[in-house]
């Protein structure tokens, strides 16, 4: 003698085989959704699920199926159920899976205003470690959609941005992130502050030109120029005097006097 037991199963989906790539299983619909069963503690005590299996090998349209409703132990093996006191409410169901292409799509960032970042500041980069991600859809969205842009305006910046855009809000109608994708990007904007530095170039290494044989020049009162640079730090700590051209055109200079020169130099 053994007591009967009722329960109810939700009825899962196997998907046996592999979609085409580039495809995916974006909803799956199951009429009906539950099992009961009625069977001796025995048989129930080994059910730990119920399920339907479909063939989903190389799809790439929707598919709508039927299949025996099966009963697996908790390890997935299939049980073998022969006993005839056991009683279900349905041997069969109607499955229906929504198959969408998956594409990887690219994050573009663009930057506005990376000229007009604070003065004494210096835009340098961009930093983004999400470089795709993957969108779900029909076919002919996908096929017109060529990338996301993350959009910037630095104006005035004075230091790192840091900014967090939702993928979803740049997605058209009918695209949708793919299962296990990031809902979100996190774009870090480097804004450095500039520093400077002064050199004197001596007479020496100065080039003057249009200067007259019947005139000599002195350059201030120690005869140097000094030129101030302004940078990045770690650039400015790799230059030397020999890394400065400073030329000086006297040729507007037709007799004794001082006069003041913008002199041009090149780093």
């Amino acid at each position: 003698v053994e007591e009967m037991q009722t329960r109810e199963f939700d009825i899962e989906v196997i998907q046996a085989g592999e979609l085409e790539n580039s495809y995916t299983v974006s909803g799956i619909a199951v009429s009906p959704g539950k099992v009961r069963v009625t069977a001796p503690e025995s048989i129930m005590d080994q059910i730990d699920h119920a399920a339907v299996q479909v063939s989903v090998d190389g799809a790439t349209d929707n598919i709508s199926a039927s299949g025996e409703v099966k009963f697996y132990r908790a390890n997935g093996e299939e049980l073998e159920i022969t006993d005839e006191r056991v009683q279900v409410s349905t041997e069969t169901a109607e499955v229906s899976l929504t198959v969408v292409q998956t594409n990887q799509i690219p994050i573009v960032v663009q930057v506005t205003g990376q000229d007009d970042v604070a003065q004494g500041y210096k835009y340098i980069t961009y930093q983004c470690e999400t470089q795709t991600v993957a969108v779900t859809g029909a076919k002919s969205l996908i096929a017109n959609f060529d990338n996301i842009t993350l959009e910037a305006d630095l104006t005035g910046a004075s230091g790192n941005i840091t900014r967090t855009y939702r993928i979803s809000d740049y997605l058209p109608e009918g695209l949708e992130l793919a299962e296990g994708q990031p809902e979100t990007v996190e774009v870090v904007f480097q804004v450095e502050q500039l520093a400077t530095r002064s050199l004197r170039i001596d007479r020496e290494q100065i080039n003057m030109t249009g200067t007259d044989s019947n005139l000599s020049y002195q350059l201030g009162t120690d005869n140097t120029v000094t030129v101030v640079l302004e940078g990045l730090s770690e650039d400015l700590e790799q230059v030397t005097n020999h890394d400065i051209s400073v030329t000086i055109d006297v040729s507007a200079i037709d007799g004794a006097g001082v006069y003041q020169i913008e002199p041009e130099v090149t780093v």
